[in-house]
């Protein structure tokens, strides 16, 4: 039978990810969702601050949010990217934005696209024999759920984001209260999840359970959020391109594992099982355009919530 390989000669880059296995890969396409206070802007924090998560995955770092410049939570983020990634606002420009005008992202993703394809060319020299890698770049959009303009605009820029902007390097994470005022196209292309328990039912049935139940049956899709929500502050995150017995977790701490035949099914949808810590995506990990590092496996525990990760909560 006909089996379809990758082609050969397609060049591999040295693309920095996360010392965490279960970490979404970059480029990501990631999108937070859940209501004010429920610990959205913490998760965030501890993204780009955390040795485990993103902290020095990326070259530079841009924030479109309303609050970003007076909200006490951004502070350390703040510094970090001034201080350790060394962006200079004066010959740079600025990287916080407390309205989205797309003149301002057109503008970096210019930089950024001019940046990738001068190193991509130079890589391709024969006399080229040095390290192949490239500068990643976060687009941070938060809370701009008051700004339907920006967030549902068909063929707007946030698409572009998902659909485009990836081959340049660059990752995005739209946080929001509210799924359904994400557009289609944005949801079709995601990567990654974070979902944070929701205070209106209609948003969980209607948002949720509808969109993603192509993945696993609805009810077991409720019974793993709920098991990943039942504490303040925790949230499921969804790996949409990891196989389905590894695509669901207990913020970063466990695993949980649907169960999809009839049988078991019937008695419990899920278990839950310890996240794997120990990084085989190591940071600056060689991987070619969507292959994804193996990471390790875990051990099956008894009952529905019986399971203790050791990653730390975000």
């Amino acid at each position: 039978m006909p089996v379809i390989r990758p082609q050969k000669g397609i060049p591999e880059y040295h693309i920095r990810q996360s010392p965490t296995a279960i970490m979404p890969k970059v480029p990501m396409r990631a999108l937070a969702v859940g209501p004010g206070s429920a610990g959205k802007t913490v998760m965030l924090s501890a993204l780009i601050l955390d040795k485990d998560k993103f902290r020095n995955v990326f070259s530079r770092i841009f924030i479109w949010s309303p609050s970003v410049k007076v909200d006490d939570s951004w502070g350390p983020v703040r510094d970090y990217i001034r201080k350790e990634l060394g962006h200079d606002e004066e010959a740079e420009g600025p990287f916080m934005f407390e309205t989205f005008n797309q003149a301002d992202m057109d503008r970096v993703v210019r930089r950024q696209q001019k940046i990738t394809e001068t190193l991509k060319k130079a890589y391709a020299e024969k006399r080229y024999t040095g390290q192949k890698r490239l500068f990643q770049v976060l687009f941070l959009i938060d809370d701009m759920a008051d700004s339907p303009q920006t967030v549902r605009k068909a063929g707007g820029a946030l698409e572009s984001c998902y659909v485009r902007y990836r081959h340049f390097s660059i990752s995005t994470l739209i946080s929001t209260q509210a799924l359904k005022l994400i557009s289609p196209c944005i949801r079709k292309n995601l990567t990654a999840g974070f979902f944070f328990r929701m205070r209106n039912s209609s948003e969980l049935v209607l948002g949720i359970l509808e969109e993603f139940s192509a993945l696993v049956p609805r009810e077991v899709l409720l019974k793993l959020y709920k098991a990943a929500t039942a504490e303040p502050f925790q949230f499921l995150f969804i790996d949409f391109l990891a196989p389905v017995e590894q695509m669901f977790y207990k913020s970063f701490e466990s695993r949980l594992v649907p169960r999809l035949t009839d049988q078991e099914e019937a008695a419990d949808p899920s278990t839950e099982i310890a996240a794997p810590s120990n990084a085989s995506a190591s940071a600056g990990a060689v991987q070619r355009h969507g292959q994804r590092p193996q990471g390790a496996g875990g051990r099956g525990l008894g009952g529905d919530v019986a399971g203790h990760g050791p990653q730390g909560r975000g």
